[in-house]
């Protein structure tokens, strides 16, 4: 999961700077922030710690 989320991130860094066209650097952005290979279990389970140690706020 984190290797394939890794590794569109590394393509997306390499893309993106050849890149001219407005559209595709929004599918680039909406790629990287929406982290499409993260699953949601992972995620609750990292704010729940995050939140359990102090390191996020409500």
């Amino acid at each position: 999961m984190y290797k394939k989320e890794l590794q569109l991130k590394q393509t997306i860094v390499q893309e993106i700077a050849h890149s001219a066209d407005q559209d595709l650097m929004m599918v680039y952005l909406s790629s990287w922030l929406y982290q499409p290979y993260i699953e949601n279990s992972s995620n609750l389970l990292l704010e729940a710690m995050l939140l359990e140690t102090g390191h996020r706020q409500c």
